[in-house]
């Protein structure tokens, strides 16, 4: 019996079974392709970090022999160790656990079998990068999910929220169709339990083959997502990106729409029937008779017909909540996207990359000069591609400095502990400061001493020139930063240098201060003292610090030589038998915007698909109600009015309904701009030179237009239905 009523109710309500079927098609298109989307991401991520640094999850570094790794692969709960050079006389053991959630319990217990202690992390070391994509955290680890898994689970809330709204709609617009028959069926014996049964099994049975056939089509659209990356990136030089999918990827994807499916049709039919039979033979498709609010303005500038629409939306306000909810949300995020890519573009601008990309074209570097860095940079400054080279490299260093040994400056503004953020704090009265040190080839240290206003040092080595700044961060921002000195200068003055396992090194000679660092590909620490030399000084100390990388920053004759000066490079390189690798600041920028490109694709197809859901959220229920009002206008056609008045109280309804989630929203989005632009310490005047206010205007013209249109349609049915017809139907359309 109930299965031929429910048969019956999807032929006589075609309109409303149709809506419901492609608000769920929509949905678990969407849930689907957003899931297959952030798999793949993060399966992307898992292998990008494979390829560049290996599949190990911990390594140990010390003087290791085959048979120490063959001894290792034997330890209980190792699945493999792999022996690798990791500089002279040192190898890294690489060790894969059969169990990965094990490897900050064994690891140690493996290091120290091999006579290594657990706390030097310079030798005993743990592939964090990917453990963590496995969810896989150390005990002093703050244990939240990667930025990729937040970002789903918020995306997929909003999605879920936008979906559960259209397509409750769809099943509320179905089943309060039937209201009055509900409650003859419920007269005659039927009981809400029954009701409630026969309805989730007709939404059920409406919302099976659709939702089956969205995840396949979401599918279908992930692979056309994959495929348009990889042709964005083609010729960048980087992996392509691989489309992963597995049975996990369609149970979850499949249980997120069901869960969506099942509250939306779930709230409605628990509603309908619990409804007693005399309500619900009362309600049918009309609403009882009360007391409403008169809106007398609308009356006096919009005549009876903006009082009719006024009182009809406001009677209905409930039934119409969640589709201004819908819409709401859908321009909201669509503005708020629109708002935040513009700030980023601005923000890009003033990136260290923006800034600084006219000191270099070229960067090559090589792991190990096999000491003839002196004969490549002779041979690179040889080309007729290139205008210009410089040789250096970089190590790491730290020092102590005590309260005593502080600028002026710096001490009048309450020391190191005024700064904020520095990780500097005092232990036995002295801190302990990071030391970069710039090693530049000799030729190039003397053009830079020179272009600081410095005599280049001439005295023994080992000797450096001393950037003396550190960022007032208390007073001052990172888009316009400040410095102040960090140290006092003193003649004669040196640093006791230390390694990062706080073993003496060196002891370095100041040989003079200066504010001005070396035009290179670099960004240095803000809180840090940069220490620059030349390569006869840094022979001293190599011994103690190691710097094995020697990098080559060329700069271009012009633009369009930074390609055939990056092949005659390579050339150099190649024929010399060393390992390199090559940055392109042209390859780089590219890669920048394609990035871009790809980010805004995707932004902005997500956010397409939450406007397309709160558009046809409100179609669906305009269309829905309108149907529903049929007896209402037909009462009003039969006392006299016209398809002329019922066509301005339809004009009234997509008015106020359009322009209510506009105006809501942009209050909001306002709000927004004003925080990022605060929070990212950019001046408000150069975003709104750049503000997205065409395409706000557009989507806001969507809006109107999707909820007129929908209000044309159920106008054209209303006006051209027979009256007498109209009164006796009980069907919806």
């Amino acid at each position: 019996m109930w299965k031929a009523y429910a048969g019956s109710a999807v032929r006589n309500n075609r309109a409303a079974a149709a809506a419901i079927v492609v608000a769920v098609f929509i949905a678990a298109t969407l849930i689907s392709t957003i899931t297959a989307i952030f798999y793949n991401l993060w399966t992307d991520n898992i292998r990008r970090i494979v390829l560049g640094e290996g599949d190990w999850q911990g390594r140990l570094i010390s003087a290791f022999t085959e048979e120490d790794a063959r001894r290792a692969e034997e330890t209980p709960g190792v699945a493999q160790a792999v022996l690798e050079e990791a500089g002279p006389g040192r190898q890294a053991m690489l060790i894969r656990f059969e169990n990965p959630r094990a490897v900050y319990s064994e690891l140690p217990l493996l290091a120290e079998s091999f006579g290594l202690s657990s706390a030097d992390e310079t030798r005993v070391q743990y592939h964090t990068e990917l453990l963590i994509q496995y969810y896989i955290y150390s005990p002093e680890q703050q244990k939240q999910p990667p930025l990729l898994l937040s970002f789903y689970v918020c995306v997929m809330l909003v999605v879920c929220f936008s979906l559960v709204l259209m397509i409750y709609n769809a099943f509320d617009v179905s089943m309060n169709a039937r209201i009055h028959q509900l409650g003859i069926l419920q007269s005659v014996g039927a009981t809400p339990g029954q009701i409630r049964t026969a309805l989730l099994e007709e939404a059920l049975a409406l919302s099976l083959v659709p939702l089956l056939a969205g995840i396949a089509a979401g599918v279908g659209l992930n692979i056309l997502f994959v495929r348009a990356a990889n042709a964005i990136s083609t010729g960048m030089g980087t992996v392509p990106t691989e489309f992963d999918y597995s049975l996990w990827v369609f149970l979850a994807g499949f249980a997120v729409c069901l869960i969506t499916v099942g509250v939306s049709a779930w709230v409605p039919a628990r509603r309908l029937s619990r409804m007693t039979p005399l309500e619900a033979i009362r309600g049918g498709d009309s609403l009882p008779v009360k007391k409403v609010r008169s809106f007398r303005l609308l009356s006096k500038h919009f005549g009876i017909e903006g009082e009719l629409a006024r009182k009809s939306l406001y009677t209905r306000r409930k039934a119409f909540r969640t589709a201004t909810v819908s819409l709401t949300l859908s321009f909201l995020v669509f503005g708020v996207f629109l708002n935040f890519m513009t700030l980023s573009d601005i923000s890009t601008q003033l990136t260290y990359f923006e800034r600084y990309k006219d000191r270099w074209d070229l960067l090559a570097a090589v792991e190990d000069t096999q000491g003839r860095e002196d004969a490549l940079l002779g041979e690179i400054r040889a080309l007729p591609e290139a205008t210009g080279c410089t040789a250096y490299r970089k190590a790491t260093a730290y020092t102590q400095l005590t309260e005593d040994m502080l600028s002026p400056e710096l001490r009048a503004l309450g020391g190191l502990e005024a700064l904020k953020d520095t990780g500097i704090t005092a232990q036995n009265g002295s801190y302990q400061i990071k030391v970069p040190i710039v090693v530049l080839d000799d030729a190039s240290f003397e053009e830079y001493c020179a272009q600081a206003g410095i005599t280049a040092p001439a005295g023994a080595p080992p000797s450096a020139v001393t950037v003396n700044q550190i960022w007032d961060s208390a007073h001052s921002h990172f888009r316009e930063r400040a410095y102040l000195p960090y140290i006092n200068p003193r003649e004669g003055q040196s640093l006791k240098l230390y390694d990062s396992s706080g073993n003496a090194a060196a002891s370095l000679d100041i040989a003079a201060y200066t504010d001005k660092t070396p035009e290179l590909r670099e960004e240095y620490d803000d809180f840090a003292l940069l220490q620059i030399m030349p390569e006869n000084a840094w022979q001293q100390l190599a011994p103690e610090l190691e710097a094995d990388t020697v990098y080559f920053n060329i700069k271009a004759v012009s633009e369009d030589q930074i390609t055939p000066a990056e092949a005659a490079v390579t050339r150099v390189l190649d024929t010399a038998g060393v390992d390199f690798t090559m940055e392109n600041r042209q390859a780089e920028a590219v890669y920048n915007v394609a990035a871009r490109k790809a980010l805004n694709i995707f932004m902005g197809i997500l956010c397409g698909l939450l406007a397309l859901i709160g558009i046809a959220n409100v179609f669906s229920n305009i269309l829905g109600h309108i149907g529903q009002r049929k007896r209402e206008f037909a009462r009003y056609q039969s006392i006299g009015m016209t398809p002329e008045s019922v066509n301005k109280v339809l004009l009234m309804e997509t008015l106020i309904i359009g322009l209510r989630p506009i105006l809501l929203s942009l209050p909001l989005n306002v709000l927004f701009v004003i925080f990022s632009v605060t929070a990212s310490k950019l001046k408000l005047t150069m975003f709104i030179g750049r503000m997205p206010l065409l395409p706000l205007l557009a989507a806001a013209a969507a809006v109107l237009a999707a909820v007129g249109l929908a209000y044309l349609i159920g106008g054209r049915i209303i006006c051209r239905a027979n009256i007498a017809d109209t009164l006796r139907d009980d069907t919806l359309f």
